[in-house]
């Protein structure tokens, strides 16, 4: 669970950072407002989905999820246009991280 969270906290502080309100963010990644406040508080986890769009509404490359759970921080995705009105595209964007302990739900 220590994972989740350090996750949460960091999802929080990009979309903090790229001047959204929690609503605005899920609907930049096409996710429910519901999701995303489960993935930012750290108390569950998302589908496999939902975390590609997370990341790319972030502008995050694929291999930020890993990264953050490793300690590290998230790698930046410099043709991303996170803060834009766009819809993410799940497109090569997270990775599955096997054995990440995120639960049966994810499969990152």
């Amino acid at each position: 669970m220590e994972n989740l969270t350090r996750l949460g906290k960091t999802v929080r502080g990009r979309r903090l950072q790229l001047g959204l309100v929690q609503s605005q963010a899920a609907s930049n990644a096409g996710v429910s407002d519901t999701t995303w406040g489960i993935v930012e508080t750290g108390k569950g986890s998302a589908s496999e989905r939902s975390y590609v769009l997370i990341c790319k509404a972030l502008g995050w490359t694929g291999d930020s999820i890993e990264r953050i759970l490793n300690g590290d921080e998230p790698g930046r995705d410099r043709g991303s246009s996170a803060a834009g009105d766009r819809r993410a595209s799940p497109a090569g964007v997270c990775v599955a991280i096997p054995g990440a302990g995120l639960g049966s739900a994810a499969r990152l």
